[in-house]
């Protein structure tokens, strides 16, 4: 037997990442040098998702601009579908089924 065996995962790099950075002890871990106990509660989902992609806090893209929906039933699945086939000529969309052929 080899002198070189040494029990469990001592010593075995299982992967290398440059977004999650465990401490040697295995107490901590960090998110692009963040402690992640200093993100939990304190930072929204949005701004550890930028962190995680864009290497910062703050999201990539702006918010949308609102979009006035012309119709308003009170149902958001209804008003949205209508919407849909309201603008879908303006957007230069297609009718899904084409019965004219």
């Amino acid at each position: 037997m080899s002198d070189d065996f040494k029990p469990g995962l001592e010593g075995v790099i299982a992967f290398e990442s440059e977004i999650a950075e465990p401490d040697k002890e295995g107490s901590a871990l960090r998110y692009r040098g963040v402690d992640i106990e200093d993100l939990v509660g304190r930072v929204s989902f949005g701004n550890v998702w930028g962190l995680l992609v864009d290497d910062e806090f703050n999201p990539g893209l702006p918010p949308a601009e609102p979009f006035p929906i012309p119709v308003h039933s009170g149902d958001v699945r209804v008003d949205v579908q209508s919407a849909i086939a309201m603008l879908a000529p303006a957007w230069g969309l297609k009718p899904l089924l084409d019965i004219s052929d």
